[in-house]
């Protein structure tokens, strides 16, 4: 086994359905890993996008790539048809807590209840909680202006997150700061979309760098955001937050950190007028968002990534030493 010059394999998509947010943390992972090549099975036409460097083949190589690579890392909904059975050691970046199959498992959510795995054999390791949040560097490292000001308004690219944003647009926000609004190149209906930020006198921004990004949200009295890795990387810059759970299974997670007191977490029905409420509420309240991102700071220090790097690597030379 190799620990400098790794060939991965990595199991996911990137698409308008499942989002990007898998694609941008297991980015962040590799980002600190030492890599010869990198093979990526999985849909979407964003994987190129998100790694330019790397090979893309379909979902169903990855059995195969697997077999081949040092390590096998898998970032996918359905993680126990993905992982295959190879040499290669196995990293799932899971959510849910119920993988059954990995050497390693790497969950970043907060939730205590889905950090058991009761399937997974014992000498498998649980890299659980905030502390392995997989966080870009870009916004542990953002420098913040002397003053923040305005407001980001970030959404993924998935229909409930998509449909959320145009109805939070379709009517006057009533802000007197400067605003941006944030999605990915493959947000639907952009045109629609950059109309209606235009007239809420918005900049519309699609398919900013990691740099970018964590400079604006720095650089922001208030984000609010969809569900998803926005919400830690926006925690991290500094910024205030304010999250809608745009899918079932973020209502948990979001409300949690809300009991933190890291941020503002909105009701799962989508009503844009909470949001709106919510929004100039915050905007309005400096010593609430100087509290916030100080209980935020608490949860997401953003070294999530270079940790896990670290028992990776860790867990290669083991075996390399054992072989």
């Amino acid at each position: 086994m190799r620990t400098s010059g790794l060939h991965v394999a990595l199991r996911l998509d990137a698409h308008g359905r499942i989002g990007h947010g898998h694609a941008v943390r297991s980015g962040a992972l590799l980002a600190e890993l030492p890599i010869a090549s990198l093979a990526i099975a999985g849909e979407g036409e964003a994987l190129s996008r998100h790694f330019p460097a790397a090979s893309v083949q379909p979902a169903e190589a990855f059995a195969s790539l697997a077999d081949d690579a040092d390590l096998a890392i898998v970032d996918h909904p359905d993680p126990e048809r993905a992982i295959g059975r190879g040499a290669a050691l196995r990293v799932v970046i899971d959510d849910g807590g119920d993988v059954a199959t990995a050497d390693v498992v790497v969950n970043g959510t907060g939730l205590p209840g889905r950090h058991g795995y009761p399937k997974l054999r014992p000498a498998a390791l649980r890299l659980c909680g905030t502390a392995y949040t997989l966080i870009r560097a870009e916004f542990r490292q953002a420098r913040p202006p002397s003053r923040r000001r305005g407001a980001v308004i970030a959404a993924g690219s998935g229909e409930r997150a998509a449909r959320w944003l145009h109805d939070l647009l379709a009517t006057p926000l009533g802000l007197d700061v400067p605003g941006s609004v944030v999605v990915s190149p493959s947000f639907p209906d952009r045109t629609a979309l950059a109309a209606a930020a235009e007239r809420q006198g918005l900049t519309l921004h699609a398919g900013l760098s990691a740099e970018a990004l964590a400079r604006l949200l720095a650089g922001a009295a208030v984000t609010l955001c969809t569900g998803g890795m926005t919400v830690p990387e926006a925690l991290v810059s500094g910024t205030a937050g304010i999250a809608y759970p745009n899918e079932p299974d973020l209502v948990d997670e979001l409300s949690w950190l809300a009991g933190q007191r890291a941020l503002l977490a909105l009701p799962g029905d989508g009503d844009p007028r909470d949001a709106r409420e919510a929004l100039r509420s915050l905007l309005d309240d400096a010593p609430r968002r100087k509290a916030q991102v100080q209980a935020a700071r608490e949860v997401f220090d953003g070294r999530g990534a270079p940790r896990v790097a670290h028992v990776i690597l860790g867990e290669l030379a083991a075996r390399s030493g054992s072989a």
